[in-house]
């Protein structure tokens, strides 16, 4: 009897086990938390995927503009040039999207490119012309200009944090004189005491290399591919997307405990009317 109770314990305890990631697995789906890596067909997301994974969050790689809007979390990797990704976003309608979900307040993270497309415009085209961009962030795009560095700049370089940089929330908990690659032929070119501008970097010239502007981050380097101190940034953007979610969940559970209150004091009164 007691060899029977031991292995029926047992049972007991992995089918606890199953139903807890059942749970976890319905949980999602039922919410449909999930932080977007934006897909606009032009190149491979799988780094930038399993880094956010690895960071701890919920990823679905999407390039359908609804499942955009409703995110939690927004990502635009940094892939291709400004003129196809723009052209995509345009006539597939994932521009109107992400603008929709960074006016919601949803934390968005621009990578390389990504970044570069929050700008009103960049020159990366194949007439030179300027082409249009989100708009979300005042300036251009430039090609980078030098007669002595390699153009595209490859390889590992450093931030150098500015003061407002200091407090910005991606920047948590990364330590001075990191190493992060870049891979790029064009940039933001520095603008000295621009309210989003947290970092630059030096090479051919100085460049923006991390923007930030209430729930809007950009990095011109691959966090991805910047081994621990790359991680850390992707660390915090998905701590940023968990305190928003848990925000607007608890608002949501303070929603339904005043629906449910306002129903139980009416069927309260209702039995204290019967009653009389």
């Amino acid at each position: 009897m007691k060899e029977l109770s031991y292995w029926e314990a047992i049972a007991s305890s992995r089918l606890q086990v199953q139903r807890s990631h059942d749970w976890v697995q319905e949980l999602h789906e039922e919410r449909r938390e999930y932080v977007a890596v934006v897909d606009y067909h032009k190149g491979n997301l799988s780094s930038v995927r399993r880094g956010l994974v690895e960071a701890g969050a919920y990823v679905r790689v999407v390039d359908d503009p609804k499942l955009i809007e409703g995110a939690i979390g927004v990502v635009v990797p940094g892939v291709g040039s400004f003129e196809d990704a723009m052209a995509y976003m345009r006539s597939s309608g994932q521009d109107a999207a992400i603008l929709a979900a960074i006016a919601k307040g949803v934390p968005y993270l621009g990578i390389c490119l990504g970044m570069q497309l929050l700008f009103e415009e960049g020159n990366e085209s194949s007439d030179g012309r300027s082409i249009k961009g989100l708009g979300i962030l005042p300036g251009p795009v430039r090609k980078l200009e030098s007669g002595r560095l390699k153009v595209p700049h490859m390889g590992w370089n450093q931030l150098d944090v500015e003061p407002l940089g200091e407090d910005c929330a991606l920047l948590r908990g990364v330590g001075a004189g990191e190493n992060y690659y870049f891979t790029h032929s064009y940039a933001v070119p520095s603008s000295p005491g621009a309210s989003y501008q947290m970092a630059v970097t030096h090479y051919a010239s100085s460049f923006a290399s991390v923007v930030a502007r209430d729930n809007v981050y950009g990095c011109q380097f691959h966090p991805e591919k910047s081994s621990n101190a790359g991680a850390q940034i992707l660390r915090n953007f998905v701590d940023l997307v968990n305190v928003r979610a848990d925000a607007l969940r608890g608002a949501d559970v303070g929603k339904e405990a005043s629906g449910v209150d306002t129903l139980l004091r009416a069927f309260v009164n209702r039995a204290k009317h019967e009653e009389a």
